[in-house]
C-alpha cells in the first residue's frame, strides 16, 4: 500500500508541474534576436568617420516600425576618433531605436486567463550614447503603448547601463482576469526620450537584443519527464 501510494504521489506531482507552467514570450517572438537581415546599407557620409563600418536598416523582419528604429550590424570601434558603436551580446545584429520610436511585433498567441508570463531581454547603450528613457511593453486587444489598462511594462534610462555594455532582465506578470484574455498579443520596444531630447536624435538611441534568458521547460518536455516518473513507479511496484 505504500508503494501504491507513492506512485499517487507521483500522480499527484505531474499535475501540479503541468499546472505552473509559464509561457516564455520570447519564444514567441520571430526573429526575436534581429538575426534574420543578411543585407544591409552601409552609410557613406557616417562610415567615412567610422572604424569599422557600420551598417544599418531602417526596417526589421518580422518586426513593424514607428519612427526611426530598425536592425543594425555592428561593432564595437571608433568615431572620428573616439570609442563608439556596441558589440552584440550575441549574434551579429541588435535592434535599435531613435527618441520617439518603437519596433513592435504581434506575438501570433493570445493571453490566456490567471496565466504566468516570462520575457527576458536585453538593452544596450553605445559608447558614444547619452541617456534615454526606455520601455519594454506588453500588450494585448486594445491596450496600445501609451494607455490602456491591459499592459505590463519595464522601463528606465539607458544612462544607468555602462558605457558600451548591455543589461539584462526579465518581465514576469500573471494576467489575472484581464479584460483582453482572448485578445493577441504585442511586444513593444520603445524609446521616449526625455526632456530636452530631440526626435530620432541618434546620440540617445537605445539597441535591444533577446538573448533568450528565459530557460523554461516545452510542454512536451513537462510530458516526457511526467512520463517517466510514472513508468519508473510501476517498474518499481511491479519488481516489489
Amino acid at each position: 500500500m505504500v508503494r501504491t501510494g507513492a506512485v499517487a504521489f507521483l500522480f499527484c506531482l505531474i499535475a501540479s508541474i503541468g499546472s505552473a507552467a509559464t509561457i516564455d514570450l520570447d519564444a514567441a517572438l520571430v526573429n526575436a534576436g534581429f538575426e534574420a537581415s543578411t543585407t544591409f546599407s552601409v552609410l557613406q557620409d557616417f562610415s567615412a568617420g567610422a572604424s569599422p563600418d557600420q551598417e544599418w536598416n531602417t526596417t526589421a523582419p518580422n518586426w513593424n516600425v514607428q519612427g526611426s528604429a530598425g536592425d543594425y550590424r555592428t561593432q564595437a570601434g571608433t568615431y572620428l576618433g573616439n570609442p563608439a558603436f556596441i558589440d552584440p551580446l550575441e549574434g551579429l545584429n541588435v535592434g535599435y531605436v531613435t527618441p520617439g520610436s518603437y519596433l513592435y511585433q504581434d506575438l501570433g498567441i493570445v493571453l490566456q486567463a490567471n496565466t504566468d508570463y516570462v520575457l527576458s531581454y536585453a538593452v544596450g547603450r553605445r559608447y558614444d550614447a547619452l541617456g534615454s528613457d526606455y520601455r519594454i511593453v506588453v500588450t494585448a486587444g486594445s491596450a496600445t503603448l501609451v494607455e490602456g489598462q491591459n499592459m505590463w511594462t519595464y522601463s528606465d534610462n539607458s544612462a544607468t547601463i555602462t558605457t558600451g555594455g548591455w543589461t539584462t532582465a526579465t518581465l514576469n506578470f500573471n494576467s489575472g482576469s484581464s479584460s483582453a484574455v482572448g485578445q493577441t498579443m504585442r511586444v513593444w520596444l520603445a524609446n521616449d526620450g526625455g526632456s530636452g531630447i530631440n526626435l530620432y536624435d541618434v546620440t540617445h538611441e537605445v539597441v535591444f537584443d533577446f538573448p533568450g534568458l528565459a530557460a523554461v521547460p516545452e510542454p512536451t518536455t513537462i510530458a516526457l519527464v511526467g512520463a517517466g516518473l510514472v513508468i519508473f513507479g510501476w517498474r518499481w511496484r511491479k519488481r516489489a
